[in-house]
């Protein structure tokens, strides 16, 4: 469960069964937002900071090191919030990735394990006109390898 106020995840080591019941530990990030678990690994995205922590095995400890971070500004994330997965695939919805800050999605199709490992390639709301990284008139989809980089209105660009 995220609590946003109070910058923690609560985690339980089981499904409660009662109201209140405290959570078995918590974990401290910086306005969590979105958070994913299949049970075993867990997936949090941190919206002050633009980050996204990765723990490759269930947490046993109190704020316990992710295994893994994707630091949005060495990746292009502007204010990560959605994060589903299924254990292997990965996506981040963001709604203000950079450099243009229109709304889209990172996906990873296998799950992250290096520090800032970029996204298999990130994709937009086919609703914009003006896709991500660039103000050119590009497919909304497109593999991070084969970006149109420099970008005439916006320079060099490092995704």
């Amino acid at each position: 469960v995220t609590d946003s106020q109070n910058y923690r995840i609560l985690l339980w080591d089981s499904f409660p069964t009662s109201n209140q019941q405290p959570a078995s530990r918590s974990l401290a990030v910086n306005w969590p937002w979105g958070v994913w678990t299949d049970g075993t690994k867990l997936a949090a995205s941190q919206t002050l900071g633009g980050n996204v922590h990765l723990w490759n095995a269930w947490p046993q400890q109190t704020d316990q090191a992710p295994s893994v971070t994707l630091h949005g500004s060495a990746i292009g994330m502007g204010t990560p919030r959605t994060i589903p997965s299924n254990g292997d695939s990965f996506v981040v919805g963001d709604e203000n990735p950079a450099p243009d800050n229109l709304a889209g999605n990172f996906f990873w199709t296998s799950w992250p394990t290096l520090l800032d490992q970029a996204p298999t390639f990130f994709q937009t709301d086919p609703a914009l006109s003006v896709p991500w990284p660039c103000c050119l008139a590009l497919p909304t989809t497109w593999p991070l390898s084969e970006l149109p980089l420099p970008c005439p209105t916006l320079g060099v660009l490092s995704p």
